[in-house]
């Protein structure tokens, strides 16, 4: 939380305080003004509230961060293989495999080559 934001609070916390009191003043038996006093502590009050009210407003919205996990279930044995270049003919490692837009992009290393895996049918 920022300085200002800090200040701006107290602030509006000292006006709510004292509003509250000038309206408690208002009621009290003895009061000399009581219209008077309701009139300062509702003002006093309201500018409370509306500075807290302007301090929220001004707060920028809660960054949102968005995460896409994609899990594959393999029915039945699978054997792995090794992932070699199409072009070099070189072994790859995951940090080669790159997903763009829901394309699977293979970039070697080695020769330079980009090119999207693409998945035959299995029929």
């Amino acid at each position: 939380m920022s300085t200002g934001k800090i200040i701006g609070y107290v602030i509006s916390g000292i006006l709510v305080f004292f509003g509250v009191l000038y309206l408690l003043a208002a009621f009290a038996a003895d009061a000399a003004n009581p219209g008077g006093r309701l009139v300062v502590g509702t003002i006093l009050v309201g500018i409370g509230l509306g500075l807290i009210a302007l301090i929220k407003l001004r707060e920028p919205p809660p960054e949102q961060k968005i995460t896409v996990e994609q899990k594959i279930d393999l029915t039945g044995e699978v054997e792995l293989e090794k992932l070699r270049c199409r072009n070099c003919g070189a072994e790859l490692d995951k940090s080669s495999i790159t997903v763009a837009e829901g394309a699977v992009i293979v970039s070697c290393p080695y020769c330079g080559t980009s090119y999207q895996i693409v998945e035959e049918p299995k029929w």
